[in-house]
This record gives structure tokens, sequence and C-alpha cells, in this order.
């Protein structure tokens, strides 16, 4: 447990042994967050879908958005490049994908297949986003 707001993604759980937590493989997701969600990417083949994570906080004091995407791959969850066309979206290598919104007071992430929404309490204002995986099942490939 983490007494600030980051978070620890787990590949799986086998409850009630939580002694074991320690040895499993986990991925620190660093604070702030202020919403995550799981997505499922389905692509050609749907009976072997991709599970992302995400994580939405703000990022230089509030004026933007910043968006990490984690992988689940191999049993551990690892960062995700990802290709950005559109106006107002950036990715960054260290940080991830920086969206020109200011942040506000809260927004709220929900993932689905193949999209995510995310609002905007402080602008009343709702995105939606696709996403696809780009290549040939690498671990060099990338999501736009």
């Amino acid at each position: 447990m983490h007494s600030d707001s980051s978070i620890s993604l787990f590949p799986s759980l086998s409850f009630p042994s939580l002694s074991s937590l320690p040895n499993k493989p986990q991925t620190l997701v660093p604070s702030p967050s202020s919403s995550s969600s799981f997505i499922i990417l389905q692509q050609n083949t749907p009976d072997n879908p991709t599970v992302l994570f995400l994580v939405a906080g703000p990022y230089k004091g509030g004026s933007q958005i910043l968006f990490r995407f984690f992988i689940l791959q191999d049993h551990v969850f690892t960062k995700v490049k990802v290709v950005c066309t559109q106006e107002g979206l950036e990715f960054d290598p260290k940080l991830g994908v920086l969206m020109d919104a200011n942040h506000g007071v809260s927004i709220k992430i929900v993932g689905s297949v193949n999209f995510f929404v995310m609002y905007s309490v402080s602008s009343r204002k709702v995105w939606v986003f696709a996403l696809k995986r780009i290549g040939d099942g690498d671990r060099d490939e990338a999501y736009r």
C-alpha cells in the first residue's frame, strides 16, 4: 500500500495469500494520478485481446493532462509507445502522452474495448479516444 497516490500494478493475484505480493513482479505508477482504467484492445484476433492500463493526471501545474499507458506483457506491466496524430496531443517517451487541456478540479476516465472516454469536471467536456495496435505483435510495437 502506498501513502501517496501512486499505484502498484500486479499481473495476477491469488487470494488469500497476500503475503506473496512482494514476490510477484509489480510496476509502480508514480503519482499524481487522478483517474485510471483498464482498456481491452481487440484487433483482428478477438480471442487474443491486449490489456492496457491507463493513468491520467495533471502536468505542469494542471495546465496539461498526462496520460500514461501500460501493457500487460509476459505477466508484467510495462510502458507503451504511443503515436499521436491528433492536434493537441504529443507523446513524450519519458512521460507519456501530453494533452493540451486544463486538468482542472477533476477528470474521470472510463475504458472500454478499443476506446476510452475522459470527462473534465471543470471544462464540462467529454473526449472520446480510439486506440489501436501498430505493428506485427513484436515487443517494439506502438499504439495509436
